[in-house]
């Protein structure tokens, strides 16, 4: 099948997370731990992103072992069969999904009529003999997991539309890449659960290669496990630290009151003592860099994860803005302005003085998708001109 230049618009970054709706990401991280609530979670997924049908599924595992995985709110479990034993190796979004492992890499959102040539597609084999059943058409997906996540397989989501539906829009792209990054955490915390037998002498393993740092702590404020972002941030005391090795204590004062108090109602709620969804601040950080913002969240507990007695469980996320690599200009631009690394290249041209039609031709979009990419810009920096964005991004502190 002949697809177009294959591009990720988006890219999911931890800038994105704060617009995530808090319920949504709670059950994001419940289902981490009960996988019976998949389908609520995606299904609260779809309607964020005004989809009708979602799934999230590995790629090239089979049914039965360790690694296999399958999530849907509406796809019965028949269809999957179908899918894993066939139609999976002729599904041309996979096709172009795995033909530019550095375009859609880990954490790309993508709008399907981005990749490929939506007329070509409606007349292949898995339109019309697999997705014609399910009453699906349009697509925006995401690669969750391109192989930079340890511990977790390949591993693709999508949310669906009819034919009977408009496409896809540029919003509910960015609504998908907010909620991106909490389901890699969910997903390498599944994984984790699933094969380390948690208990007292629970070994420091240290998961995921992700930008954001994740804690599991009981009710107590110990740390049962963390990634290597966690890690590396409570080694350098910046703002958090491990209070007699192994409690989380922000090192503000007022910041570790409120930061107990978030882990006491989550640890309630999570032995079903409450109903406190949790909630964030904004941590004190070295020098005059970024705030990261922490956010805590209840996980119900599972009898055979129980540390010891009636625990709670409590899931910390860490968000440390402009984490993310690329140039100075890049990562002031994602610091200051939570711009996504599409926008950035499109404000990079910009400052350079290229138009709309040069910059296109330069990254090879169309002079739409610059358009669009620079209204979310004007929108997120707070200017209605090209001169008066110039001029902001020319006063950031950290541009050189």
């Amino acid at each position: 099948m002949k697809v177009a230049t294959p591009k990720a618009r988006y890219k999911a970054t931890d800038a994105h997370t704060s617009i995530a709706p808090p319920a949504l990401v709670q059950s994001i991280y419940e289902s981490a731990v009960d996988a019976s609530l998949w389908p609520n979670a995606l299904h609260q997924i779809g309607a964020f992103m005004d989809g009708q049908q979602t799934i999230l599924f590995s790629v090239g595992t089979a049914p039965g072992s360790a690694d296999f995985f399958w999530a849907s709110d509406s796809i019965p479990i028949e269809t999957q069969i179908d899918y894993v034993q066939y139609y999976w190796q002729h599904d041309p979004w996979i096709t172009v999904l795995q033909s530019d492992p550095h375009e859609f890499c880990t954490g790309s959102v993508q709008l399907d009529y981005d990749c490929i040539d939506k007329s070509q597609f409606g007349r292949s084999v898995f339109c019309n003999e697999f997705l014609r059943s399910l009453d699906v058409y349009h697509a925006c997906g995401s690669t969750i997991n391109g192989g930079a996540l340890k511990g977790v397989p390949p591993m693709y989501f999508n949310a669906m539309r009819s034919s009977r539906a408009d496409d896809f829009s540029a919003r509910s792209a960015e609504r998908l890449a907010a909620v991106v990054p909490h389901l890699q955490r969910a997903l390498q915390l599944t994984y984790c659960l699933e094969r380390e037998s948690l208990g007292p002498s629970l070994p420091d393993r240290l998961i995921g290669k992700s930008s954001s740092a994740l804690f599991v702590l009981n009710q107590r404020g110990r740390v049962l496990f963390c990634n290597a972002s966690a890690s590396a941030l409570v080694a350098a005391r910046d703002g958090l630290a491990l209070a007699k090795g192994e409690v989380l204590v922000a090192l503000n004062p007022m910041h570790n009151v409120r930061l107990q108090d978030l882990v006491a109602r989550a640890a309630r709620t999570s032995r079903g003592e409450g109903s406190h969804p949790g909630g964030a601040l904004t941590l004190q950080r070295k020098g005059l860099e970024a705030s990261p913002v922490l956010n805590v969240f209840p996980l119900p507990v599972r009898a055979q994860w129980k540390d010891s007695g009636d625990e709670g469980w409590v899931v910390v996320t860490v968000d440390m803005p402009g984490a993310e690599g690329g140039s100075a200009l890049h990562r002031a631009l994602a610091t200051a302005f939570a711009l996504t690394p599409a926008e950035c290249r499109v404000v990079e041209g910009i400052v350079q003085g290229l138009s709309a039609r040069e910059i296109g031709a330069q990254q090879g979009v169309s002079q739409h998708s610059v358009r669009t990419h620079l209204k979310s810009v004007y929108l997120k920096v707070g200017v209605h001109r090209q001169g008066d964005l110039v001029r902001r991004v020319l006063s950031l502190p950290s541009f050189t």
